[in-house]
């Protein structure tokens, strides 16, 4: 594990001895997507993560129509960070630690998947209310939301 990536996660070369690689659990991945909208905390970075290490270790002949929707780009992952930037205007960070606990959701191993996981469904749950109940209109905001930060974020990188 490389020491920039240990520092922000705290994984180890030992706990990964003996793990399973991408390829060997990619099955299980595939299925558990499978009829499902996925949540992620910042979606994109994961998302991105997630599709290249399909790529990298699908088997030879798999098409793209193999996988699940939720693996291509016909499905559109729910994503806390945009509605999080959207709601809490206030917040100086919405990085998931700092939104969990303004919304005072314990963040249990940060950076792991199974607390950042849990953290984000808690997040996702506490601005649920302010969120649309149904899906098309969720996902039209969330990218209304997403497109406009995207264009603010970089306005701002140009002018600081």
């Amino acid at each position: 594990v490389p020491e920039e990536s240990r520092a922000v996660h705290g994984i180890t070369d030992e706990e990964l001895a003996g793990a399973p690689d991408f390829a060997t659990v990619m099955p299980r991945v595939l299925e558990l997507l499978q009829g499902k909208l996925p949540v992620a905390y910042n979606a994109p970075f994961d998302r991105g993560f997630l599709l290249a290490e399909i790529q990298r270790a699908a088997p030879e002949g798999m098409t793209p129509g193999d996988m699940p929707p939720a693996a291509r780009d016909e499905v559109v992952w729910v994503d806390p960070l945009v509605w999080a930037r959207e709601i809490l205007k206030e917040l100086q960070s919405r990085r998931l630690g700092d939104v969990a606990k303004h919304l005072s959701i314990p963040l249990e191993q940060a950076h792991r998947a199974a607390g950042d996981a849990e953290a984000t469904g808690r997040v996702l749950l506490a601005l649920a209310a302010q969120m649309p109940r149904v899906y098309g209109e969720l996902i039209r905001l969330q990218k209304r939301y997403a497109a406009f930060q995207d264009a603010e974020f970089a306005a701002w990188k140009r002018f600081r």
